[in-house]
């Protein structure tokens, strides 16, 4: 009990001071070196990571209670740097001139993690007591974004230039320039809210395992590669809405080099795994609820990870999540999940920060 109140009061201490952001449920996913150590809900990863550091604190409810074994930390460069001239039209790589989109500006939003997973269990190998520690990246490499998205940033954009230029000139009431100015601010942000059309993301972990928990016998464990599509559609048309509701659509594919494969008489082996699959997932407000489908093909046998993911949002960037289902494999096969991640934001530029 005394080791779960330390877990809630650090929780409650650094989530008090996070930033709130206007938007749908956080999409703070799980970074790819926790998937790597399986310790994520879902074996999808999307690059939509949009704090500058994510904390995370994972644990399976078959492990042992008390402190979680397992902790991850992921970092998006980006937003650590206090780059110049910064607004949401570059942000999201549109020409605010041209109104053109630059469909590979999510590169920038590169970013990269580490994990840590105590008491590594291993098929066949008699000692549970082996580290894991992982290194990983993701990034959006194409995105489409909706047109009429573009267009309201454009609009509000000249508007706004519009009614500055008549406060300068002294040709409004200060009120009416404050009343006009929020309607626009309003009509920005509701458009901050649409998702792109269509986007690729693609990630890459890179696992080693401390046997016996010693430093000299340390190997390689795991390396993946993931490349996932997504598109959607809103239940609610109307773009002001506060609660809009989603449907999002994934897809899959992974390559999987695994090092943790033992046999008690000729020790540690590799196989080569690949990794098809989907998900379906609606999101509604604070709340998000899916259904993940994924098949594995490897040289020794032909097997599936079905599973079902629920992601709630307790506070302002604050977001539990958990997982029920069947994992790959015929032995220990269970899925159940439970984790905490929580992001600490940097002030974003707007197009209200800059006029």
């Amino acid at each position: 009990m005394k080791n779960y109140k330390i877990v809630v009061t650090v929780f409650l201490l650094i989530s008090g001071g996070l930033k709130s952001q206007n938007s749908m449920l956080p999409e703070i996913t799980s970074a790819p070196s926790v998937m790597i150590l399986e310790l994520s809900p879902s074996d999808l990863n999307v690059a939509n990571n949009k704090s500058s550091i994510v904390f995370s604190l994972v644990n399976s409810f078959k492990e042992n209670g008390g402190l979680p074994n397992n902790y991850a930390l992921e970092i998006t460069p980006y937003w650590t740097y206090p780059w110049k001239n910064r607004t949401y039209f570059n942000f999201i790589g549109i020409n605010e001139k041209t109104e053109k989109q630059f469909f590979f500006s999510g590169l920038k939003m590169t970013s990269l993690s580490m994990s840590f997973k105590k008491n590594l269990e291993i098929n066949n190998f008699e000692n549970s007591n082996n580290i894991a520690v992982s290194y990983g990246f993701r990034s959006n490499i194409f995105k489409i974004e909706s047109q009429k998205k573009i267009e309201i940033f454009a609009k509000c954009s000249n508007e706004l230039d519009e009614l500055n230029l008549k406060l300068k000139d002294k040709k409004i009431e200060e009120k009416v320039y404050n009343e006009k100015r929020n309607e626009i601010k309003l009509a920005n942000n509701a458009a901050k809210k649409i998702d792109p059309l269509f986007s690729v993301d693609l990630a890459s972990a890179y696992s080693i395992v401390f046997l016996n928990n010693k430093f000299q016998e340390r190997q390689f464990g795991k390396y993946g590669l993931w490349i996932t599509m997504n598109s959607g559609f809103y239940l609610n048309k109307d773009i002001s809405a506060d609660k809009r509701g989603k449907v999002n659509f994934y897809a899959i594919g992974r390559y999987l080099k695994d090092g943790t494969i033992y046999n008690p008489d000729s020790g540690f082996s590799k196989t080569e795994n690949y990794d098809i699959g989907g998900k379906i997932e609606l999101v509604y407000d604070k709340f998000s609820i899916g259904y993940e489908y994924v098949h594995r093909i490897n040289p020794i046998e032909n097997t599936h990870r079905s599973n079902g993911i629920i992601n709630y949002e307790v506070m302002p960037n604050v977001v539990i999540n958990a997982a029920f289902g069947r994992n790959y494999g015929n032995k220990d096969n269970i899925i159940s999940f439970l984790g905490l991640n929580w992001g600490l934001d940097n002030v974003k530029k707007s197009l209200f920060d800059e006029k």
